[in-house]
Formats: structure tokens, sequence, C-alpha cells
């Protein structure tokens, strides 16, 4: 059964590559959603899938791209989108 997180990664991750790995290492998981840049510096990636995938995504994100450097990672549960075919980076 599909469940939902949201992430927020603090630290040097904008400008590192961190959304295209972060897109990789996602679709490898088999996992829906999205990725972006925040203004005040953070990423948010928003999460469906499998318990285990999700758990993974989360553990990938305190590593992150090779460039970034990774302070904070904040996870919470949320409501599952329907209709989800991908997941992607939002510009």
């Amino acid at each position: 059964m599909n469940q939902a997180i949201r992430i927020f990664i603090s630290g040097k991750v904008q400008g590192v590559s961190f959304r295209i790995e972060c897109e990789k290492e996602a679709r490898r998981l088999g996992l829906l959603g999205t990725v972006q840049n925040l203004t005040e510096g953070r990423v948010e990636i928003y999460a469906v899938g499998l318990v285990a995938g999700l758990k993974e995504l989360e553990t990938w994100c305190y590593q992150g791209s090779p460039k970034s450097s990774v302070s904070q990672v904040d996870t919470r549960p949320e409501q599952v989108i329907p209709d989800l075919v991908d997941f992607h980076i939002i510009p």
C-alpha cells in the first residue's frame, strides 16, 4: 500500500545537483512525486510509494549528491496525491 512523505533538506543542497540525483534515486526506488528548491535555500521532496522505498529515499537524503553537504533532514507523513505518474523536478 502506498504512503506519502514530505522531506525538507537543509545545508549546501542547491546548485550541487541534489535535485537531479534525487530524481534518479527516487525513480530507481520506484517512487512518484516531486523535488524542488525552496527560496530559503532548502530542498523539498514529496514522495509516494511503498514504505521501504520511502525509507531508503530518506536515508539517501542524509548523504545527497556528491557535492552536497546536508545539515538537516526533516520528514513528515503526507496525504497520498492520486494520479501521479512519475517523479520529476519542479523548476
